[in-house]
């Protein structure tokens, strides 16, 4: 039998629609509250491993002060992390974060020790008996039980450990160490810099991240991904991907001008580039740290967090600014054209996205838990990607799967590709053995995918993109199929 494969390139309205009773909303929020500038370190790890995890965080400066977070139903966990410590008032810190624990909201506490009074008493509502000693431990401080799984994961430790206060669980049978120090031979004399209670995540200074003497460089000392997992309590369940479509990198272009005299020729250096691409215009000038061109010569196109002189690595997308100065459009152009030869050469999507619609889709979407197993993805707009990380042996359950397009291993983790088509995905994954899914299988694409309709024999979808068209199905085995453009 000779099984087909229909693609219609074209961009279609979406007809399909999902009707499904309301179940409750896995809350995605984590209150993020530091004392740092924009560059504290909350920021600059903190917050991308959270949404690496599909979480949607929230910064409040300590220093300042603290929200009210009673009747929150969105709130995932709270994460105090203090580059210095500093809070507006101790006494009324204190009594927020025993409030937190009687909301019952999942905790997690880094960086620098809060510089309040009463010391003693906050460990103590979080389930940890603290004291400070008249000496530190470092030289003399052998690891007796350390979780291999969870620390160094960038960064090892050195032969002195940080110096650190005594910490031990105020309930031991309901805690657990990542780590436990022991001072010589001496059973007695041990700290646990790395906990976990019933009521907080604690990581004492210096054994969560490294930092340089200038405080400049910073690198995890334990795996952020199972640190935040396990300190908010999020068990299985899919995360929101902004930085993939078919399991490939986003790549999403945009022109701005480099300051406000440039503005008003923005569109027409845009409408120059000889034939259609997807591009978005930026009016307003980018911001210092966002400006990649230099008037007038050398214009190139930089990417967020990834450098093209620097070998562009990384997992997330690929969103290059080209500015334009008011007295060089066609160094402008020229750089346009060098990112889309780019895209071209490299394994990335290369359709009409716009990286703002699938970020604003992240922080927008609605996961509903609908068993162990399975949820219902709303609210989405145009994010289009799940991610199971650490999946190990996880799949697909294709039979009570809605809505899904595919599948693919991306490192260690499951990346499912929803129909952009689909207003309400439900994704359903297992752990029984691997066996053969009923239909054709969507892998990886370079063009977006949607409308996709499918039988054992038949698979009919809508294509969009730009470049090479290339995919990748999964079939049955030496199964054979005739396509049809």
């Amino acid at each position: 039998m000779v099984r087909i494969f229909a693609f219609l390139a074209l961009v279609l309205a979406s007809l399909t629609a999902v009707s499904a009773s309301r179940a409750e909303v896995l809350p995605r929020v984590v209150i993020v509250v530091t004392d740092g500038a924009p560059d504290s370190l909350a920021a600059r790890l903190g917050v991308p491993a959270l949404q690496r995890l599909g979480l949607v965080p929230e910064i409040y400066r300590a220093d300042i002060g603290l929200p009210e977070l009673d009747g929150r139903k969105d709130v995932a966990g709270v994460l105090i992390w203090l580059d210095e410590g500093r809070v507006a008032d101790g006494a009324a810190f204190l009594a927020w974060v025993r409030r937190l624990t009687t909301l019952n909201l999942p905790l997690a506490l880094m960086g620098t020790t809060p510089s309040i009074e009463d010391r003693f008493g906050l460990f103590v509502s979080l389930g940890v008996l603290y004291s400070v000693e008249d000496r530190s431990y470092t030289y003399d401080l052998t690891a007796i039980a350390k979780d291999q799984v969870l620390l160094e994961p960038q960064r090892r430790f050195g032969r002195v450990w940080p110096a650190t206060d005594q910490i031990r669980p105020l309930e031991p049978p309901a805690s657990e160490a990542a780590l436990t120090l022991q001072r010589g031979t001496d059973s007695t004399d041990r700290t646990m810099p790395l906990l976990f209670t019933p009521r907080v995540a604690y990581a004492a200074p210096g054994y969560a991240v490294w930092r340089s003497a200038d405080g400049k460089q910073a690198a995890w000392m334990i795996d952020p991904a199972a640190w935040f997992t396990r300190a908010f309590r999020l068990g299985v369940r899919p995360a929101p991907d902004a930085g993939l479509i078919n399991a490939r990198r986003i790549f999403a272009p945009a022109l701005a001008p480099a300051d406000e005299a440039a503005a008003p020729r923005v569109l027409r250096a845009a409408t120059g580039l000889g034939h259609a691409q997807p591009l978005d215009v930026m009016l307003d000038p980018p911001s210092g740290g966002q400006i990649a061109a230099t008037c007038g010569q050398g214009a190139r196109a930089r990417f967020f967090g990834f450098d093209g002189l620097l070998g562009l690595n990384g997992d997330g997308a690929i969103s290059p600014v080209v500015t334009m100065c008011s007295d060089d459009p066609e160094t402008a152009r020229a750089a346009v054209q060098a990112a889309y030869a780019y895209a071209a050469s490299h394994p990335v999507l290369t359709a009409a996205i716009s990286l703002t619609d699938v970020e604003m889709g992240f922080a927008s979407a609605e996961i509903d838990a609908l068993g162990q197993a399975s949820w219902r993805i709303r609210n989405r707009g145009a994010l289009q990607t799940l991610r199971f990380s650490a999946a190990g042996l996880t799949r697909v359950d294709w039979y009570a799967s809605e809505g899904v397009i595919g599948a693919a291993r991306v490192g260690d983790a499951l990346v499912v590709s929803l129909d952009p088509d689909v207003a309400e995905p439900v994704v359903a994954i297992s752990r029984d053995p691997w066996e053969l899914p009923p239909f054709a299988v969507l892998v990886e694409s370079r063009w977006l995918v949607s409308g996709l309709a499918r039988d054992a024999d038949n698979a009919a979808m809508h294509l969009q993109g730009y470049g090479r068209g290339d995919m990748v199905w999964q079939v049955e085995p030496r199964s054979e199929w005739e396509v049809r453009f």
